[in-house]
């Protein structure tokens, strides 16, 4: 088995196990509501650079640019429609910022559940050889984001405009693949093989790879374009991933073992947008992706400007946790991205927040420290291990805290209320939407997101939050 990226969407399991959706029943809400920014209009577009190394202003976009994609929620995921090949086959695709392949399940696959299969004789498909150097390209390559290529011809590496270089794991079998070597497919060993685990290894895929065109929803046919697509032909466990997935991370992480362009990197690359940036903004039934920009009409402020850590997933500096106004006492060293800890981001793709098990532990104890008996439940220490609340008992709680970086070296706050992080798993009952598991420092996923209109500035590599407005 190859050394494999590690992403965290068994969580969405953990999610279906006690509830059908996730913030149904608003409790609070305190987002508190700015001035509103003007909608800028056509004229108002600003003009891009491609050249400079600098912070890049990047566009907005308008509902006539065509460029907006309407998401459905269920079963605590976001989803598209990507149609797929000349016959344009549908396929309704989980929208994850934690992964960076686009994968959808083949003809043939007899563990991905009762859903739909691409067909392999699509006259367009085109499987990549095991032999090819497509396949052989085992580091990242420089197609459409901001990395720069090196001034040396002789060398497969290319380095980032911020945060260094890639530097390759020196596996057993390649010492100058980024994980490790790539391997034929186990279906035909003539093909591309690939194999992704997610959540620290609790779910996973594997198959070959193939280039096939697609449109994204909200595009019409002049935005067909070819990309590369995971043909998943095995899962594990069986049926989880529906329909497919598609991931909007960097193409750092699209190494599984192969190294491929994102499918943001693709769309850069053949025109079908100009600006490699998304716009999300969730509601709780369903979403909005802006692709190619952001939409300042979504939000009632201005944009806040997070200070990034490190190119794969969308990693943010976290320098505190706190439940209501009581540090949990995690020192700041914690939540950052080390040689053994993936860090603290944010990932559409995961459905709670996760919360590494000494914080976990932690913010335990300040609940009960410093709440109980004011707050009766949190006495039993058993509100972070599913216990069960009434609304009543959910809207005594405090605000859950986020101290981040922001550009310029400044902290800033950044609330998620108790409507979001309880969900409701039947009448009048709730369940505490943090978890843990090992890996990741932070996962700030859809109870936190769901508070912001986010926009993923993967040019300059950088997350922005806005106090959201109308998703409409």
């Amino acid at each position: 088995v190859p050394c494999i990226s590690v992403h965290l969407k068994m969580l969405r399991l953990l999610l279906l196990a006690f509830c059908a959706a996730y913030g149904s029943v608003p409790i609070t809400n305190t987002l508190s509501r700015k001035l509103h920014q003007p909608v800028p209009t056509e004229h108002a577009l600003q003009t891009l650079d491609p050249h400079t190394l600098s912070h890049r202003s990047i566009h907005y976009v308008t509902k006539s640019d065509g460029k907006e994609i309407n998401m459905t929620f269920t079963a605590g995921a976001y989803y598209l429609e990507l149609f797929v090949g000349p016959n344009r086959e549908p396929f309704k695709l989980i929208v994850d910022t934690g992964s960076s392949n686009t994968g959808i399940p083949i003809q043939g696959c007899k563990t991905c559940g009762q859903g739909k299969r691409y067909p392999v004789s699509s006259a367009t498909i085109n499987p990549i050889s095991f032999s090819s150097d497509v396949c052989q390209r085992c580091v990242p390559t420089e197609v459409g984001t901001h990395v720069k290529p090196t001034t040396q011809a002789t060398t497969k590496h290319i380095q980032v405009h911020k945060n260094g270089g890639f530097t390759p794991q020196h596996s057993k079998t390649n010492s100058s693949c980024y994980w490790d070597a790539p391997f034929p497919a186990t279906s035909n060993s003539s093909l591309c093989g690939f194999g992704v685990t997610y959540g620290t290894g609790n779910s996973g895929c594997g198959g070959y790879l193939a280039t096939e065109v697609v449109r994204m929803q909200g595009f019409n046919d002049l935005g067909f374009f070819k990309t590369t697509l995971y043909m998943i032909n095995n899962e594990v466990p069986q049926g989880w991933i529906g329909e497919g997935i598609i991931g909007f991370a960097s193409t750092a992480n699209a190494c599984n073992p192969t190294c491929v362009p994102t499918i943001m990197d693709d769309m850069i690359e053949q025109h079908v947008i100009e600006e490699n940036v998304l716009g999300l903004c969730l509601e709780p039934n369903y979403g909005v992706l802006d692709v190619g920009g952001y939409n300042a009409s979504r939000t009632t402020g201005p944009v806040t400007w997070l200070q990034g850590e490190t190119e794969k997933w969308y990693n943010i500096i976290v320098k505190d946790v706190k439940f209501g106004q009581h540090s949990i006492g995690v020192p700041p060293y914690m939540w950052t991205f080390t040689n053994d800890n993936l860090g603290s981001f944010l990932d559409s793709g995961t459905s709670i927040i996760v919360i590494q098990e000494v914080g976990w532990n932690y913010l335990n104890q300040t609940m009960m420290e410093y709440y109980c008996p004011t707050i009766p439940s949190t006495c039993k220490g058993a509100v972070l291990n599913g216990m069960i609340l009434t609304a009543r008992e959910v809207r005594a709680y405090p605000d859950l805290i986020f101290s981040i970086q922001i550009e310029g070296g400044e902290v800033q706050d950044f609330a998620v209320p108790p409507a979001q992080y309880f969900l409701e798993v039947g009448p009048d009952q709730y369940s505490c939407a943090i978890k843990t598991i090992g890996g990741p420092a932070l996962v700030l996923g859809l109870p936190f997101m769901a508070q912001y209109y986010i926009v993923l500035d993967r040019y300059n590599w950088r997350v922005g939050l806005a106090p959201k407005g109308s998703c409409a």
